[in-house]
């Protein structure tokens, strides 16, 4: 009598897919830090983007009104120019992104070079999630709901409004989609990251909630502080139970947004697509 194995499986090799890219990271402004810098620890800087339109003066020419506002006690002109505070401080918190491995049938060395290659393949989605919940909790609600493309032509006007620099636009992927077949958004011809039709960089950013309606957000320049990739290995131990855990690996890196001025929120609505389930 013959005896036929069945369900046998060669291990192969299979080269990894490339990562993707795109999100927060692609449109942000990058600064990578070493290891052990403070601004991980969180971080502030001053800008003076976030000033409004300059005043307008009419006085007469032949006054200097800051000679006449400085002389004490000084007689103050008919129109006196404004002294407007030219600045902000942008701050920014700390947070971190990790992938963890474990498996009792492998190496230390296997565990770590798995979760750094998850680490890798998660990236984007992970900082695109941070990012999100960050800025949901940061805007302004400017209950502003309608198509794509009338919702991007308003974030323009508020961004506009509310900042001096060249800002950027967060929108998610299912949504920028439409809007690049509407002509609202296209790839930068001097770049690899997407535009609107004013040039205003958009942040394509990945969310879990695939539905018809999207959150979007206008900010002024984005900056992300990047620390360094850290690895940790645990090796297999016994619990005092009588347990064991196994070998483990851990992967992460801290991040530390700064968003200038304020943060616009708006809700948009896609075609008539039939919204699915996350997985």
């Amino acid at each position: 009598m013959a005896l036929v194995l069945a369900g046998t499986r060669a291990r192969i090799d299979v080269p990894p897919p490339p990562v993707a890219t795109g999100g927060f990271l692609a449109a942000a402004r990058v600064i990578d830090l070493p290891e052990g810098s403070h601004e991980l620890m969180g971080a502030e800087y001053v800008t003076d983007a976030c000033t409004g339109p300059n005043n307008s003066w009419g006085g007469n020419w032949c006054v200097s009104p800051i000679a006449a506002q400085c002389t004490d006690p000084g007689t103050a002109p008919a129109n006196p120019k404004l002294f407007d505070v030219g600045n902000e401080v942008v701050t920014g918190e700390p947070f971190v992104a990790y992938a963890g491995s474990a498996c009792d049938i492998d190496s230390l060395e296997g565990r770590l070079r798995s979760a750094t290659a998850a680490f890798n393949f998660g990236e984007r989605r992970s900082v695109d999630y941070a990012m999100a919940a960050w800025l949901d909790a940061a805007a302004l609600d400017t209950e502003v709901t309608g198509s794509i493309m009338c919702v991007i032509g308003q974030m323009e006007e508020w961004l506009a409004v509310n900042y001096g620099g060249r800002g950027l636009l967060a929108i998610p992927l299912a949504a920028v989609i439409p809007a690049a077949a509407e002509g609202s958004i296209y790839p930068d011809p001097n770049g690899d990251g997407l535009i609107t039709a004013l040039a205003t960089p958009v942040a394509a950013y990945v969310t879990e909630n695939i539905t018809t309606t999207f959150t979007a957000f206008a900010m002024g320049q984005l900056t992300l502080l990047r620390g360094p990739l850290s690895t940790y290995t645990v090796p297999p131990m016994i619990r005092s139970d009588g347990t064991c855990e196994p070998a483990r690996a851990l992967a992460e890196r801290v991040y530390v947004p700064l968003v200038e001025c304020a943060v616009g929120q708006f809700s948009m609505t896609c075609c008539d697509c039939a919204g699915g389930t996350a997985p």
